[in-house]
């Protein structure tokens, strides 16, 4: 965790995050920022070009260019996938029943 001005906030930052802090955020409202920090950003841009360079050769990368639990062994083409984390949560965003509360959806 991290001060940010005069509010505590969960710094993501590829680091252990507790399950006190996970509680902190869901019950008690604590903000949740992502990382500027150089060494961080640079490990995302690894991670990035890494699943890029994998889907480009054609190797299976589960939930990125398959589908998912028993779906797992469809190709999903490359031009699909760049759109399938948002359509991911599209779909999950449109489930049955009541709503769920602040402290289960944070």
């Amino acid at each position: 965790m991290k001060k940010i001005g005069r509010k505590d906030a969960l710094v993501i930052d590829g680091g252990h995050v507790s399950l006190e802090e996970i509680i902190a955020v869901a019950r008690d409202g604590m903000p949740v920022v992502i990382s500027k920090s150089k060494e961080f950003v640079k490990r995302m841009g690894q991670t990035q070009k890494a699943l890029m360079d994998g889907m480009r050769k054609g190797v299976a990368i589960y939930g990125v260019n398959t589908g998912y639990g028993k779906s797992c062994g469809n190709r999903i083409s490359m031009k699909v996938a760049l759109k399938n984390g948002v359509n991911i949560l599209r779909f999950h965003g449109c489930g049955t029943g009541d709503p769920i509360g602040i402290e289960e959806t944070r």
